[in-house]
């Protein structure tokens, strides 16, 4: 459906608007949702596509993307592609079967037991099929078409009931989750393909709370999970040459063996973060490395691995194809222990680089202009305040001075070095810090 591939088209074009970083972080969770329940990579892409821009109601104004869309543009759209967006926007997932009349398939659906000419129906198909029924000036379509093969589910006079029943509960957990979705019915599929005896997803409703580990972000104010992207490469040296003269920022290293013949390369995706409490400068995005068979891309959060993704996928055929994506939470990696060789390793080499004085300068360096800035960035420990500014007076300086002393604190910040706290005394006009044991 064309309406399908202008939606995707607006949501690159707006893939920089922070306005719509809660609907990309919303899409990879989804996608995350989706592609743990649906084994078939194309199938599972395929569902996000037909439903996420619509169904999820975190774009602008709390609405799904499409919406957005059509309120942007809809001056500019010819009437078919508005009325398909509309058609888009207002479908749910249906579940029924096919029976076939005069040699051509019919969608028989539960919810309302009619029956319906489809399109994207196979006359072959299994007792049971379910997908999003989009209706479009009298016609149908299913879209996103799963199999079912259950005989408890098909010998039930209407089993759509049986799948009703959990789907308020799921829309409440998906919603504390950060995955508003506009109606229970547009779970439908998503609630059969999970099956009755699969756990209901799960959300920690906020941060912090009993037995969780602090929530940890990166530079875009992504929750922390490690993705690795994989790649079959059909031609590295044109992999190499497009990435090169792409839009994206990005640095690349080529290393040549025999014959000058390119084997493989380091790359990394460079841009201005979009979280706010963060120093100004370019911050790495993606890590690439490709050999001549394979490329994989590693980040640290579902959203970023997503962006990527989407700037891959504009190469093109012949070039690359995406195989899948593994992910690590961070309990995953502590959990994992290293023997006592590899630890006294680790140790003996972080004490060698520690021990470089260049490492030693940069460091310092490092510290010394984060800390500047802190003085001039908003601070939340400090009511949404900046501490020069505070500093100004009595109160706003006590407020400063008792946070800089539970920072000074090695025990309490993660990063205490990342801080050069007598420069900052020095550039607030505070009294010098005593000793702290």
């Amino acid at each position: 459906m064309a309406a399908i591939a202008l939606t995707q088209t607006f949501l690159e074009s707006v893939a920089e608007e922070a306005a719509f970083e809660p609907y990309f972080e919303a899409e990879a969770k989804y996608e995350a949702l989706a592609g743990g329940n649906i084994e078939d990579e194309e199938a599972s892409t395929e569902f996000v596509m037909v439903r996420a821009a619509y169904d999820l109601c975190a774009g602008p104004g709390g609405k799904p993307p499409a919406a957005e869309l059509l309120a942007r543009h809809r001056g500019e759209l010819p009437t078919p592609a508005i009325r398909a967006l509309e058609a888009l926007l207002s479908a749910d997932d249906a579940l029924g079967r096919v029976e076939v009349r005069a040699g051509a398939p019919y969608f028989l659906r539960f919810s309302d037991r009619r029956t319906l000419p489809c399109q994207n129906v196979p006359a072959d198909a299994a007792p049971l099929l379910i997908g999003r029924l989009v209706e479009f000036d009298e016609h149908f379509c299913l879209l996103g078409v799963q199999e079912n093969r259950d005989p408890d589910l098909a010998a039930r006079k209407n089993p759509e009931r049986s799948l009703l029943r959990p789907l308020a509960g799921v829309r409440r957990i998906l919603e504390r989750g950060g995955l508003p979705i506009r109606s229970e019915r547009a779970l439908l599929q998503l609630v059969l393909l999970m099956g009755a005896s699969s756990p209901l997803p799960t959300f920690d409703a906020a941060p912090g709370g009993p037995g969780r580990l602090p929530e940890l972000v990166n530079a875009d104010g992504h929750e922390t999970l490690f993705t690795a992207s994989y790649y079959e490469v059909f031609d590295l040296d044109a992999l190499a040459r497009l990435l090169r003269r792409s839009p994206w920022k990005i640095d690349v290293t080529l290393e040549h063996r025999r014959e000058k013949r390119l084997e493989k390369f380091e790359a990394v995706v460079l841009r201005k973060p979009r979280g706010k409490a963060f120093p100004p400068g370019d911050v790495v995005v993606a890590h690439l490395s490709a050999t001549r068979r394979r490329l994989q891309v590693d980040t640290n959060s579902l959203p970023r691995d997503l962006e990527v993704r989407r700037r891959l996928d504009r190469i093109g055929a012949g070039v690359l194809r995406y195989v899948r994506t593994r992910t690590t939470t961070i309990e995953a990696v502590r959990a994992k222990t290293l023997s006592p060789r590899q630890l006294a390793k680790e140790a003996r080499e972080a004490e060698r680089m520690m021990r470089d004085p260049k490492v030693q300068e940069e460091l310092a360096e490092l510290g010394r202009k984060y800390s500047r800035w802190w003085c001039d960035t908003v601070v939340p420990a400090l009511g949404n305040r900046k501490p020069r500014t505070l500093a100004k007076t009595a109160a706003g300086r006590t407020r400063v001075l008792r946070l800089l002393e539970q920072l000074e604190r090695p025990a309490f910040h993660p990063a205490p070095d990342l801080f050069d706290f007598d420069l900052i005394r020095a550039e607030l006009g505070l009294p010098p810090r005593f000793p702290v044991s």
